[in-house]
């Protein structure tokens, strides 16, 4: 047997276990849902039986992959993990909202209701995960988490710098009135922009900002929101 053969079967030995944990875990994910279970009370199933919340994500998202299943799914794994760790809230809002392409509005959400504290941090760490919902992912933070919109506005201009106009935008017309000013001027700060031009922005970008509050709020239907209110 050649040496290449011998490393191609080792890397296949090794790789294994991996490929069939995966397996297992789908094969619990369809078995519960065939008992009944919703795709998010799946996900939390099978985190209490021991899977990693990024795992059984994953899972779900691969099982179920319409988007209201996924957002529900997000929601629900990400909220789970950060009442049970707050500290490791964000880089598992950042892995989740990787995943999958409806995931990371979510994510959003359920770390600015579970763990606020993390609303900026989890900001900068979800927009350069997924740096095209960027004014989606502000949008739903500043609505959940007001109290800490200015943090929140800074964090994603600093995350993705190229949309730090869209991503003020965004937070200006979901933020508080009096939350406005101070945003303009410590984005400005951060950024380079100037505050004249966050104060007097262009229709397009004006209009980039109303779309991600409407499209966060289209989002919100497949959540489990109705009984929250901002902090």
């Amino acid at each position: 047997m050649s040496a290449i053969h011998r490393v191609l079967i080792l890397l296949a030995v090794v790789g294994l276990p991996a490929a069939a944990g995966a397996e297992d875990l789908a094969a619990k994910a369809r078995a519960l849902l065939a008992q009944g279970l919703k795709p998010e009370a799946a996900a939390l199933r099978l985190m209490e039986e021991g899977a990693y919340p990024e795992d059984a994500a994953a899972t779900l998202f691969e099982v179920v992959p319409a988007p209201p299943a996924v957002r529900a799914v997000a929601f629900a794994v990400v909220r789970a993990g950060a009442a049970a760790d707050p500290d490791g809230v964000v880089p598992l809002a950042a892995d989740v909202a990787g995943r999958a392409q409806p995931a990371p509005v979510p994510v959003a959400a359920a770390v600015a209701l579970a763990a606020p504290q993390q609303a900026a941090a989890a900001t900068r760490a979800l927009a350069e995960a997924a740096p095209q919902a960027a004014p989606l992912i502000i949008a739903a933070m500043v609505r959940l988490a007001p109290q800490h919109a200015v943090d929140i506005a800074v964090a994603a201009a600093g995350a993705v710098p190229s949309q730090a106009l869209f991503t003020t935008a965004a937070a200006l017309q979901t933020a508080p009135a009096d939350a406005r000013e101070p945003i303009i001027l410590a984005v400005s700060k951060a950024s380079g922009l100037s505050a004249a031009s966050l104060r007097d922005m262009d229709y397009v970008t004006l209009a980039i900002g109303a779309n991600a509050m409407r499209e966060v709020g289209e989002v919100f239907i497949d959540l489990p929101l109705a009984a929250e209110k901002p902090h």
